[in-house]
């Protein structure tokens, strides 16, 4: 999970590059464009994703 958001950032730079700085897509760097995420991240530990706020 974590190399694959490595490649995003870095196809997403690769492609800013080209278009000489300008996005041409919108990107989340929080996340890595939806690469690494909590609940992927419980996922792949094999773990159900908690919320607190949301147990009642």
């Amino acid at each position: 999970m974590f190399r694959a958001g490595d490649q995003a950032r870095i196809t997403h730079e690769d492609s800013l590059e080209d278009a000489k700085g300008q996005a041409t897509v919108a990107w989340n760097e929080d996340t890595l464009n939806g690469t690494i995420t909590y609940e992927k991240f419980m996922a792949a530990i094999g773990e159900k994703p908690y919320i607190a706020e949301l147990d009642g």
